[in-house]
């Protein structure tokens, strides 16, 4: 059990992604009703899942495991050398109690959002491209919550961003609607650059990019940044 919900996980995030591409690359030449199953069954395949995990995760608590997670590792990225030590970044997608509850926030309200759009943008002619830009802010999110890592949250985040820019810009034929898309756009890019300062200066603080093992590494950075005397080598 806990295996396929480890695997879970990855088809957690895959789901909606599958649902964007569909609709993306093919959603022009089908009709409405196969349009609206794809983005909400896969935006309801997602909540389902991560509902699934949420209660194995709380089933594991009332019998005793304190710390229950369950994580997945589905290869490994890419490595990065740090003051001579080779760092690994794996795509590897985690659950623990909080980022379950945000995994059920964002499918379960995604799903909700996706029910109601079937209806509010019923007479919108680019209906297909709305629901699949819709999966893929789902995906983005997902990666966000579940990454294990700055470097695939930053995927994530990524994604979110450019969702946003196309969402916001979606009725682009009008001025001010590009313009705020537009907006959007250059705010994230700012907001990249201040995530990726961050990201270079913890892995160079604490030699990883993996959040459990740079939150274990917090006494130790701290008392470097905090003694005068301590040199950060």
């Amino acid at each position: 059990m806990e295996l396929v919900l480890q695997r879970a996980l990855l088809w957690m995030v895959l789901l909606p992604l599958l649902g964007a591409a569909l609709n993306g690359l093919w959603g022009r030449r089908a009709s409405r009703a196969t349009v609206q199953t794809v983005a909400v069954g896969s935006a309801a395949g997602a909540f389902a899942l991560a509902a699934a995990a949420f209660c194995y995760l709380v089933s594991q608590r009332h019998l005793g495991g304190q710390n229950a997670v369950l994580d997945w590792t589905v290869y490994r990225w890419f490595s990065l050398t740090v003051r001579g030590v080779s760092v690994p970044v794996d795509v590897r997608f985690v659950m623990d109690s909080l980022s379950g509850v945000m995994a059920l926030v964002v499918t379960g309200v995604g799903l909700l959002v996706h029910i109601y759009a079937c209806g509010y943008m019923a007479k919108e002619p680019s209906y297909a491209r709305f629901f699949s830009y819709m999966n893929l802010f789902t995906a983005s999110i997902l990666v966000l919550v579940l990454a294990s890592n700055f470097p695939l949250m930053f995927v994530g985040w990524e994604g979110v961003g450019l969702c946003s820019y196309l969402l916001i810009g979606f009725w682009f034929e009008t001025p001010a609607f590009a313009l705020a898309g537009r907006k959007a756009f250059v705010t994230n890019r700012i907001g990249d650059f201040g995530v990726l300062i961050g990201m270079l200066i913890l892995v160079r603080a604490t030699g990883s990019f993996e959040f459990e093992k740079i939150n274990h590494s917090v006494n130790a950075v701290t008392t470097q940044f905090v003694l005068p005397t301590a040199r950060w080598v």
